[in-house]
């Protein structure tokens, strides 16, 4: 199971990054969250945060190996 949510990181500097997820309707989490008004769970865009911080940290501490 892949559970990489971001698409790719578009900005990279010393004290800085930015990252880019490509969301369509036909992601799982629509179809229930909510029928008819879908909006992105909070759990997932906390989640996408969390992917970009990890990934500048591992870039940081030239960790970013995993990454590539």
């Amino acid at each position: 199971m892949n559970l990489n949510l971001i698409d790719r990181i578009t900005s990279l500097t010393e004290n800085y990054i930015e990252g880019e997820k490509y969301l369509t309707i036909s992601e799982d989490f629509y179809a229930e969250h909510f029928p008819g008004n879908p909006i992105t769970p909070g759990a997932i865009l906390f989640e996408l945060i969390k992917q970009v911080v990890d990934w500048y940290v591992l870039e940081k501490h030239n960790l970013g190996k995993a990454h590539k």
